[in-house]
């Protein structure tokens, strides 16, 4: 069995330092002929506006797989990502409270007339949802990440 730990949100790399607004400045020490002196350079992050689409080998695994019709009801679907920080890469929200919202969501909408879309904008598609508040859950509460122990990797 696998141990490991929850976790509410997970960042890494430059966006641990980031603001709001996905700016960081970094501070680079250079060494030349035995003089050193610092280079502040400011840094702008990629945000969510700038992400087009997903990898497909960013994702180890979908749940249900596509295509499939025997789906359970009431099953949990899902999408796994290799990066566990994923789904919080380019969020621009700060962490509030030990908690932090993803840039990313899964949508589950159910196949219907109110249910609709369109391949025709460029270059996402654009989901039109009419009626959308009658399938939405009383609480709806972002997803944890889950980080193995070093032994189950």
């Amino acid at each position: 069995m696998a141990s490991g730990q929850f976790y509410p949100y997970l960042r890494t790399g430059l966006s641990t330092i980031a603001d709001a607004a996905r700016r960081a400045t970094v501070t680079l020490v250079l060494n030349e002929d035995g003089q050193s002196r610092d280079l502040t350079v400011p840094l702008e992050l990629a945000g969510p506006g700038d992400m087009i689409g997903v990898a497909p080998d960013a994702i180890r695994k979908v749940m249900p797989q596509p295509g499939t019709s025997d789906h359970r009801a009431g099953a949990l679907p899902y999408i796994e990502f290799h990066d566990p920080a994923f789904p919080w890469l380019m969020s621009p929200a700060v962490p509030n409270d030990e908690r932090m919202l993803p840039y990313l969501a899964l949508l589950c909408l159910p196949d219907s007339d109110t249910t609709t879309v369109s391949q025709a904008a460029q270059p996402l598609p654009v989901i039109e949802a009419r009626d959308l508040a009658s399938h939405k859950p009383d609480d709806i509460e972002p997803s944890a990440t889950f980080l193995p122990a070093p032994e189950d990797v």
